[in-house]
């Protein structure tokens, strides 16, 4: 029998765990010594810096929050613990998300999902499919959001998951009420929510469920018990309280309040609301409390100073999109110009507010036709591919092998012709050096003659292989290489395609021979076409950061982890999705004319896939692209590489 292993810190991290949603300044204080004890395992301070994250998220500390994420995030991948690292990038997005930077979130949520393909749980990938329903959600795409919760909800009640089964609760009442206009449902939800969460005792999320309820109470005209809804989430919020959702819980309560004509007591709750520690931080979404401000100022007739509040607000409201305060802010826009007496404009402005209503309310009563419609269709596709496939699943399959077949040699010739144009383009580099400089010496001219030698071996071994072809496959020696000796030989060939950019190439090297199980041409492929990618896309002058170094991945292995990091505009969430796709253009573009034939990658995953090994980008758009290449060291090296560590 096996005894147990006992795991440092194991109790604190679980009572962590338990308070993080009932008290999460409790969890801050719990996890202080773990967070900052650099002797701890990896394991426990990957997993305190996460709960920390979320804990300073819930209690509002923001930055400190994404700085806690950021750790758990480096330690992660450094010390090889890919469940947490999969996490991390979960926990990524979430402030990125928070942000208001949607691009960011779901860049870090589609690298958290491969992780936690292979390497988390279920209801890991749950969090993460949720966590992207509300990015679509807040992006205006609610029929996908919605199909995203039903999935999840559908998981989480599978697996018994009671808080994401909440938390899913929670935001169909958003979509539902706010979105769809189907209050009904929407209450019967955030009942539901309110009901799980107070099971669990969570009062994070009781109160984003309180919140809501009161929303949809006060527009079917239940505003009494909305009040009582506001107060019970606000008295909860005492330690616990995210800027975003406090404002809004603020908001909601003081509306109210003013629509029951309590305007003394709307003015003092709103001078609460002022003083909170997140109001005079101007934390993100203080907006909701400003326009609360400029309707007290209305009632009171200070229409110049209300106006003026209208206008910031508007322009904050404009540029995140924030359709369900346009309406009421406008009303009020006009009613300041009325009491002004500029009657034209106020005109005007209303003019322009009942169209903008009319196609607000068509747009949500079309996705509500298009959500059902969907719905509706998805069930039919599905009954129809199942009969379908009982019908012919021999035909079927010896149809689809035979297109992949042909698909697979069409790719590998241009896949071939593509890996020719690189050494190709490296000839013609040295070469007009060699032609148009003067200077060089003899012995740089045996260094260049070198290096077209090499070159051009390359590319005959590639035609070679193409002429020797026996299968859909290309077949690659495989034994154990010096990958430092062979990327350091394809950093040397880059340098002269560089200069040409007037670029600047930084490389971090390994110390000693590192070995890998694989071949030559493959380990050359994968760089190569990483380094070009990073020269086409980046501006002329900048700076491409190539780094090497091994991580151990566990007491017996260790693994080689290459990235290559370029100046360029970055990623979108949509081309991280499919980057990897074959002949896809992504969103960027070449800085001085170079072709692009969206073959690089798919190489360089299918020559990382062949080492076994797995290839991912983290990039935020407009802020440069980093890629990331991680493969086993072979067994021969191994023992003298984690010497090295």
């Amino acid at each position: 029998m096996n005894t147990p292993l006992l795991i440092p810190n194991e109790d604190l991290l679980r009572s962590a765990e338990d308070s993080l949603r009932r008290d999460p300044k409790h969890t801050l204080e719990l996890l202080s010594t773990v967070v900052l004890d650099t002797t701890a395992t990896p394991l426990d301070r990957a997993r305190a810096l996460l709960l920390s994250a979320r804990a300073s998220l819930h209690v509002g500390d923001l930055a400190t929050g994404e700085e806690y994420a950021q750790e758990a995030l480096d330690i992660s991948r450094t010390n090889g613990i890919r469940r947490y690292e999969g996490l991390a990038h979960n926990e990524k997005g979430v402030f990125r998300f928070v942000n208001m930077d949607f691009d960011g979130a779901l860049g870090h949520y589609a690298i958290a999902e491969e992780l936690l393909k292979e390497h988390g749980t279920e209801l890991d990938l749950n969090k993460v499919y949720l966590n992207s329903g509300n990015v679509f959600h807040r992006t205006g795409d609610e029929v996908q959001a919605i199909r995203v919760y039903e999935t999840v909800l559908e998981i989480a009640d599978r697996t018994g998951d009671i808080l994401t089964e909440a938390k899913v609760s929670t935001n169909m009442s958003g979509m539902y009420g706010s979105v769809l206009f189907d209050n009904e449902t929407a209450i019967d939800y955030s009942r539901r929510a309110i009901a799980l969460y107070e099971r669990l005792g969570d009062v994070v999320g009781v109160c984003k469920a309180y919140v809501n309820l009161g929303n949809q109470l006060r527009e079917t005209g239940g505003r009494e018990e909305a009040i009582e809804f506001y107060r019970k989430a606000l008295d909860l919020r005492v330690d616990c309280s995210e800027p975003m959702d406090l404002f809004t819980n603020y908001r909601g309560l003081i509306v109210t309040l003013l629509q029951l004509d309590r305007n003394d007591e709307a003015k003092m709750v709103f001078q609460n609301a002022m003083l909170h520690p997140h109001a005079l931080a101007r934390m993100p979404g203080v907006e909701y409390l400003v326009e609360v401000e400029a309707m007290l100022l209305c009632n009171d007739e200070k229409y110049d100073k209300a106006l003026e509040i209208i206008n910031e607000v508007e322009a904050w409201v404009d540029d995140r999109s924030v359709d369900e305060m346009k309406y009421d802010l406008l009303s009020l826009k006009a009613r300041c110009l009325r009491g002004l007496g500029r009657l034209e404009e106020a005109i005007d402005v209303m003019d322009g507010l009942l169209p903008r209503q009319i196609t607000y309310t068509k747009v949500r009563a079309n996705q509500r036709l298009v959500q059902i419609r969907q719905h509706y269709e998805l069930v039919q596709a599905r009954t129809a591919a199942e009969v379908e496939r009982l019908r012919s699943v021999e035909l079927a399959s010896a149809l689809s092998e035979a297109r992949v077949l042909h698909d697979t040699n069409q790719e590998y010739l241009a896949f071939m012709a593509h890996e020719l144009k690189s050494p190709l383009t490296s000839i013609r580099a040295i070469a007009n050096v060699l032609m148009s400089d003067s200077k060089v010496t003899a012995s740089e001219r045996l260094t260049y003659c070198k290096d077209v030698y090499d070159v051009s071996t390359r590319m005959f071994d590639l035609i070679s292989q193409v002429l020797d072809k026996r299968t859909s496959e290309p077949s690659y020696v495989q034994r154990d290489v010096d990958v430092q000796s062979i990327w350091g030989h394809v950093v040397g060939l880059w340098r002269h395609r560089v200069a040409e950019k007037n670029m600047t190439l930084n490389v971090t090297s390994l110390p000693t021979p590192i070995m890998v199980r694989g071949s030559e041409i493959t380990l050359i492929s994968i760089l190569d076409n990483l380094i070009s990618n990073a020269v086409k896309f980046s501006p002329v002058g900048s700076t491409i950061d190539v780094a090497m170094r091994t991580i151990p991945v566990n007491q017996e292995a260790t693994r080689l982890l290459l990235s290559v990091r370029d100046q360029g505009p970055g990623l979108t969430a949509n081309d991280l999705k499919q980057m990897f796709q074959p002949w896809t253009r992504l969103s960027a573009q070449p800085t001085s004319g170079e072709d692009s034939t969206g073959l690089g990658l798919v190489i360089v995953k299918r020559e990382v896939d062949s080492l076994l090994g797995r290839v991912w980008c983290e990039s935020i758009a407009g802020l440069g692209a980093t890629f990331f290449v991680e493969i086993p060291i072979s067994r021969i090296a191994a023992h003298g590489a984690k010497q090295l560590s």
